[in-house]
């Protein structure tokens, strides 16, 4: 139920089919889940990936842009929150070992976000500008199209 980055090409939304053998966990907001792996993808979203550079944004735009995309059903999530895990922690808990994963650059924030269409996402984008002006974001860049689309 996440905004996928581009590189899996997976979608918000997507239907991923798996054997049911756990290989590993996550700890999400002190909650411990299973960690499966996909087998296919049993039926793909409607749903887009769209990228935006965002700049300025504070933590109450930020949920002001939370409540938004929810009114209107465009998923988002701020990507610059991803943490890229190497193999041995993809699998859940490696204890000590030698990571491989690398630290993003600095730069400005990137955000994904999810939409059955260009012109929903531009309307909550103008939605959010009218409560945030403080806000400067770049033109929506299509990365993972849906069936839809």
């Amino acid at each position: 139920m996440n905004v996928p980055l581009p590189e899996s090409d997976r979608l918000y939304g997507d239907i991923i089919l798996n054997d049911g053998a756990q290989e590993g966990t996550r700890v999400s907001r002190g909650q411990e889940f299973p960690v499966f792996d996909e087998l296919a993808v049993w039926r793909r979203s409607e749903f887009s990936t769209y990228r935006i550079e965002v700049e300025g944004a504070s933590e109450e735009s930020r949920a002001s842009l939370a409540r938004i995309c929810e009114e209107n059903e465009v998923p988002f999530e701020d990507w610059g929150t991803v943490r890229i895990l190497c193999e041995a922690c993809s699998r859940g808990n490696p204890g000590v070992h030698e990571c491989s994963n690398a630290a993003e650059p600095s730069g400005p924030a990137r955000f994904g976000f999810a939409a059955k269409g260009l012109e929903r996402l531009r309307k909550a984008l103008t939605e959010w500008r009218e409560v945030a002006p403080e806000v400067r974001f770049g033109e929506a860049e299509l990365l993972v199209s849906g069936v839809s689309q």
